[in-house]
């Protein structure tokens, strides 16, 4: 009986032992990415040297791990946080910045992830029956998000400029301005014919697998589609939009993605999550943008980051419509009110306006300069 007991703590003791381990391990990694990510410069995935170091890390790390801990280490819950809620924070921070080539490049993370993420979905499903292959499979998976994600390997940036530009980008460009504008004309003729109310009932009686590859491939397909075309161009702000979706758009599915189980046969759960996907997509809408600003920003913390990028875009565009003659002369009296003292600066207040009253027979007020 105590020999029984002995073993039954033991083995306690060592699982806590084994989830402290790679709990460590996995804040240390993170940790790196993190480390790397704002320290090193990205080199575009040119450096050969870099992919074989990697590569033969992981490779040593797969082979030394014990299956124990690999199955703790590796599965979808550590792949949500490093490869999809890390890049949605990094994302946000680079919107913010003033410079859009950190756009560009975690918009390529976007599009290599996305297409793995969504052409491999059911891979899951076909692991569950074999945890020896499952195992491999996430470790497989999580190497590859990472190996896109840092800055040293830049594995996106590479499979972009030797995959994705020179085969694919020919291929869809055509279509993009095809779809973007189908798009705009399909929103517009549900918002205006009732008559296509029989297009959601034909929707309701859909099974809730159909109904949710439906989803995912409304808010998947053209964006990825114009994403690589944005990158293809030289302009910054089409990757600027993109990566905002992207940014929304994550966050939206993995909230589908824990509701799904529950409510996956609520009549029009499927429905709000299309329409939230479109509020977000369309440029008609500007929701991602919206939901950006408002929602992600304050909580990542970026909020001056934002306001100093918007300045600067500001003072660009004040630039090119300023007269060279003048340019001088009006930015150095912008540069003047913005640096002048608060207590100098005319202050606004509000006085009763007795004449008017609104609907409600309330009385307006009007600013006045004091």
């Amino acid at each position: 009986m105590n020999s029984t007991a002995t073993e039954t703590v033991s083995e306690e003791n060592d699982w806590t032992v084994g989830k402290t381990v790679v709990c460590t391990c996995i804040v240390l990694f993170w940790v790196l990415i993190y480390l790397s990510m704002h320290k090193l410069r990205r080199n575009g995935g040119r450096n050969v040297w870099y992919h074989v170091g990697y590569f033969t890390a992981v490779a040593l790390i797969i082979y030394l791990l014990p299956n124990d801990l690999a199955l703790d280490a590796f599965n979808p819950i550590t792949i949500t946080l490093v490869c999809t809620l890390y890049p949605i924070y990094e994302s946000i921070r680079a919107v913010c910045t003033v410079d859009t080539d950190d756009d560009t490049s975690m918009l390529q993370y976007w599009i290599a992830q996305g297409i793995l993420s969504f052409a491999s979905a059911w891979v899951n499903d076909v692991t569950n029956d074999h945890p020896l292959v499952r195992q491999y499979w996430f470790e497989c998976l999580f190497f590859y998000y990472v190996w896109l994600l840092l800055p040293f390997t830049d594995g996106a940036a590479l499979l972009y400029d030797c995959v994705t530009e020179p085969f694919i980008v020919p291929l869809i460009a055509p279509y993009a301005k095809k779809m973007s504008n189908a798009l705009n004309a399909i929103v517009t003729a549900f918002i205006n014919a009732f008559h296509l109310w029989f297009v959601w009932f034909a929707f309701f009686f859909l099974s809730p697998n159909l109904k949710s590859i439906i989803a995912i491939c409304i808010g998947t397909v053209y964006p990825f589609m114009a994403s690589i075309i944005a990158v293809s161009t030289p302009q910054g702000d089409d990757d600027t939009y993109w990566l905002t979706y992207w940014s929304c758009y994550g966050i939206l599915y993995l909230i589908m993605g824990f509701f799904e189980h529950w409510l996956k046969r609520v009549p029009g759960f499927y429905i709000m999550y299309i329409l939230a996907t479109i509020y977000l997509m369309l440029p008609m809408f500007k929701g991602a943008d919206a939901i950006f600003r408002s929602i992600l920003v304050p909580l990542s913390g970026q909020t001056e980051m934002l306001m100093l990028r918007d300045a600067s875009i500001l003072r660009m565009e004040l630039e090119s419509k300023i007269p060279e003659s003048r340019r001088a002369q009006v930015l150095d009296a912008v540069s003047k009110t913005f640096g002048a003292d608060n207590s100098k600066m005319p202050s606004v207040r509000r006085r009763p306006n007795y004449g008017d009253k609104s609907d409600y027979g309330a009385i307006e007020e009007k600013e006045i300069i004091v």
